[in-house]
């Protein structure tokens, strides 16, 4: 009779365990839902400040080449012979186009041919040039690049979103890059015609796409998918629209397997009740020892992180400070600005690194390899270390040229690690 209240009492907390695993797991995956939701809209906002700074560079670059040729008032063959020599990138054409008779000549004539259908965008701006005679004789530079060179660099920085796509409309909602699981040539065709939830309606989409949010659509294949827009801020009527299945979204991580393995050791607890104390206890010092491993992988982790950490942070804090000091000067101050966000996005790509638990707690680094500009990466560790190197007073120049092979595939952030310590030891 002494063991059916021991009896009654395991039965009671298997009960109470079961109900609360269950709703444990119900509760975490909405929860999961929603911040994944949140992470997967701050990563598309960030492919948006991606986006920004490669079209704002193509056309700062396209307005140099245009000071440059009219600094020199050169003839269009001159002009020609410059841009072969400053087109690096072989993909890429130039031209040049007299605004009154809108002809005019190009440094790779033949790469783009309209039947290849190769889809590009043109950055442009005005130059004067000397007809031959010593007259001037108005034009346009036009840079042309092709749109894949956008689309290369929207990358998600984990395997949880391998399924996500993006695209990017206009203002009519045409594509002018277009992800595999959108049929049809426009977005707003496409959400009209496909089976959407009725609580959306196409007007309503129309009007907030151009604006930072999400909603919930149908994909081509039936699949219930989140799409997140966000407005590109350097070209007015553009938006980004990053796709992905709410199965991915919705992922749950539990091991439905392993509960049902530990409520069979509850059951067991019924008839081995001494045992299973002794071997929870077992268990429990292994799980002191991991914990304690644990926590020193997370210490050492952090430690060799806080040198990384400190060198974006003075430069953001050196830079602030110049800015302040020279405030009226508008120019110098939005060049500190620039540099400032460049540091904050190194920055802020650290800490999202050591926010990572699964990694401090191994101890171990994973590699994200991503394809990138070495000149721009050298340009931004020279923006993050510039604080620092004139504090000690040192002469220290960076230049680029001739390289032949400007993009890497590789981790961009530990390359840029390595490089900080560098400059920063130096």
């Amino acid at each position: 009779m002494k063991k059916m209240p021991v009896l009654i009492a395991n039965l009671v907390i298997v009960f109470l365990m079961m109900t609360f695993v269950t709703l444990y797991v119900r509760n975490g995956k909405r929860t999961q839902i929603i911040e994944n939701t949140e992470n997967f809209t701050s990563m598309t906002i960030g492919m948006e400040l991606v986006t920004t700074n490669y079209l704002e560079g193509e056309q700062r670059l396209c307005d140099s080449w245009a000071r440059y040729i009219n600094d020199g008032f050169y003839t269009i063959n001159e002009a020609i012979d410059y841009m072969k020599v400053v087109q690096a990138i072989q993909t890429n054409a130039s031209h040049i186009i007299f605004t009154d008779t809108l002809t005019g000549y190009s440094n790779r004539p033949n790469i783009y041919d309209p039947n290849n259908e190769i889809q590009s965008i043109g950055f442009c701006n005005r130059i004067t040039l000397d007809d031959g005679n010593g007259n001037p004789r108005e034009a346009l530079i036009m840079r042309v690049v092709p749109l894949e060179n956008i689309s290369g660099r929207w990358t998600f920085p984990t395997d949880r979103y391998e399924n996500a796509q993006i695209s990017m409309i206009d203002a009519q909602g045409n594509y002018i890059i277009r992800g595999k699981d959108f049929t049809s040539n426009n977005f707003f065709d496409f959400y009209n015609a496909s089976d959407q939830p009725e609580s959306i309606r196409i007007s309503d989409i129309e009007s907030i796409v151009h604006t930072t949010g999400s909603f919930n659509a149908i994909n081509s294949r039936g699949e219930k998918s989140l799409i997140v827009h966000v407005p590109i801020n350097s070209a007015s009527d553009w938006t980004i629209l990053a796709y992905i299945p709410m199965s991915d979204i919705g992922q749950n991580n539990v091991d439905w397997l392993l509960i049902g393995t530990i409520a069979l050791g509850l059951l067991l607890l019924l008839f081995m009740d001494v045992l299973v104390f002794m071997i929870f206890n077992k268990k429990l010092e292994v799980a002191v020892v991991a914990a304690d491993s644990a926590n020193r992988a997370k210490t050492d982790f952090l430690s060799t992180m806080s040198h990384d950490i400190r060198t974006p942070m003075n430069a953001i804090i050196g830079l602030t400070t110049i800015a302040e000091r020279n405030v009226q000067d508008s120019s110098l101050v939005q060049d500190n600005l620039k540099k400032i966000r460049l540091a904050s996005n190194h920055l802020l790509t650290l800490i999202n690194d050591i926010l990572d638990i699964s990694k401090v707690e191994s101890g171990k680094v994973n590699l994200s390899p991503v394809a990138f500009s070495i000149v721009d990466s050298a340009e931004n560790l020279v923006n993050i270390s510039q604080p620092t190197v004139r504090q000690k007073h040192i002469d220290f120049r960076f230049r680029s040229r001739d390289i032949s092979h400007e993009y890497l595939y590789a981790d961009q952030l530990r390359i840029n690690q390595i490089f900080i310590n560098i400059l920063s030891n130096a």
